[in-house]
């Protein structure tokens, strides 16, 4: 039997790759196991508000509508299933890459390969044997070639998993209303727009930056600046929380009461009575420049 070479830990420096793709692969590893325990239906999964656009909304509400009035008692959703079927693809594609990268790897390094995986096998034995074989298969020719091909499927095997998971936080839109631009932005200018998202910045450094593109807090409110927007680091969260609720509760309540009344012989839309004082009350600040405004008499009769 064949046995695989002991890593040559100068040689494998050689390649930042190498480095990369091994971290990966172990974080992989971890990941699984979470990613296993939400194919039960009744375990809670992690969960993020996607960003939608208004036409992509409307898009999946229609989708939505036409689904609900053809669906019968046979269709799919219509009964509870053993296991989560998103969670299983998942699952399923994790171990197709892992496999493909772990066979690949010992071939590079002259070692054995691991016998073909079962649909539902554990991944983690090949993504153990990738990263195992991977400094030494790197160390051959073409070692930068296949470190960069390991460290992209690594990548991209980790990347699934988080999405998965809701782990993905760069970009995650927050909901809330920035309490200093009001969300206004170029395409709403009256405001009310999520106009804040989570980045993550050189150095790891997680931030919310406020991307309305008209945001102007005073400097002693922000922590930093991202591209010429304000960021506010990890930190300054809780100070942040406590400003947009200080926001909200300082707003003003939107729209005024119509002033309605009932009196005899006037009725307005929907049988609701309309007062002649009600009725001035409504158009006041409507009619300019008309001092001469004769209001509803007893007879029924306007003129302006």
């Amino acid at each position: 039997m064949t046995h695989a070479r002991p890593v040559d830990s100068t040689r494998a420096r050689a390649h930042p790759a190498v480095d990369r793709a091994v971290r990966d692969l172990d974080e992989a590893a971890v990941l699984v196991v979470g990613l296993a325990h939400l194919r039960e239906p009744g375990i809670r999964r992690p969960w993020r508000e996607p960003a939608l656009h208004e036409e992509r909304r409307a898009e999946l509400d229609y989708a939505a509508r036409a689904e609900r009035a053809e669906r019968t008692a046979e269709a799919i959703g219509e009964h509870p299933d053993a296991c989560r079927a998103d969670i299983l693809d998942a699952l399923s594609a994790v171990l197709t890459r892992a496999e493909d990268l772990a066979h690949h790897l010992s071939r590079a390094a002259w070692c054995p390969a691991l016998p073909a995986a079962h649909a539902d096998a554990d991944p983690r034995p090949y993504l153990a044997r990738a990263a195992a074989c991977l400094p030494v298969a790197a160390s051959g020719p073409g070692g930068a070639e296949v470190a960069g091909w390991a460290a992209g499927e690594a990548a991209r095997i980790v990347a699934a998993m988080s999405a998965a998971l809701a782990l993905i936080v760069d970009g995650q839109q927050l909901r809330a209303v920035c309490p200093w631009c009001d969300g206004r932005t170029e395409m709403a200018p009256l405001g009310g727009e999520r106009t804040w998202r989570v980045r993550m910045l050189p150095g790891n450094l997680v931030v919310i930056v406020c991307e309305s593109g008209t945001c102007t807090p005073p400097a002693g409110s922000v922590t930093t600046w991202w591209r010429g927007r304000p960021a506010w680091a990890i930190g300054s969260w809780d100070w942040l929380a406590a400003q947009v609720e200080r926001a909200d509760a300082a707003a003003p309540v939107e729209g005024t009461a119509v002033p309605l009344a009932r009196a005899h012989g006037w009725t307005g839309r929907a049988g609701t009575v309309v007062s002649a004082d009600a009725l001035r009350a409504l158009l006041d600040g409507l009619v300019h420049g008309a001092d001469n405004v004769t209001w509803p008499d007893e007879h029924g009769t306007m003129t302006l």
